[in-house]
């Protein structure tokens, strides 16, 4: 796990951009931790020296203008690293059971990730190319009272 004393060990930098004005999501706090500790994780070991790590929180919302139809908006959380990127061919595997390409690594870390985050009515999109790092962004639906 990713604990405090692995963050203060670590030479590079960390960037946190949170926006203040989050509305609530409807969540088990604790499956979304483990999420969000697993990914950024990986961010940490695909980056060297942990260098340059990016987590940015937003709302996003679409508006399809053909249709005048609008989603509700969701929490939008980015993790991005300047790590070597993922190939197009490891990206189509990236949530295969057991597929992994670490040393060390089970392969279910994204497929759990992935089974949490559906579970809570939300999405993960991965856009990498090799040698320009990583984006992970995680979305989740805002709670609405009416539903």
């Amino acid at each position: 796990t990713l604990e405090k004393k692995e963050l203060a060990s670590k030479n590079g930098s960390f960037t946190r951009d949170y926006d203040p004005s989050l509305p609530l999501i409807e969540a088990d706090e604790d499956k979304l931790k483990q999420v969000f500790i697993n990914l950024i994780q990986n961010a940490m070991e695909a980056s060297p020296d942990f260098e340059n790590i990016r987590i940015t929180t937003r709302i996003f919302s679409q508006i399809n203008f053909k249709t005048s139809d609008h989603q509700r908006g969701q929490v939008l959380v980015e993790i991005n690293d300047q790590g070597p990127g993922i190939s197009q061919e490891n990206q189509k595997r990236l949530f295969t059971p057991f597929f992994t390409t670490k040393k060390k690594g089970t392969g279910l870390g994204l497929v759990i990730s992935l089974k949490i985050i559906e579970d809570h009515r939300g999405k993960i999109k991965i856009i990498s190319r090799p040698g320009e790092g990583t984006k992970i962004q995680v979305f989740l639906p805002i709670h609405q009272n009416n539903e």
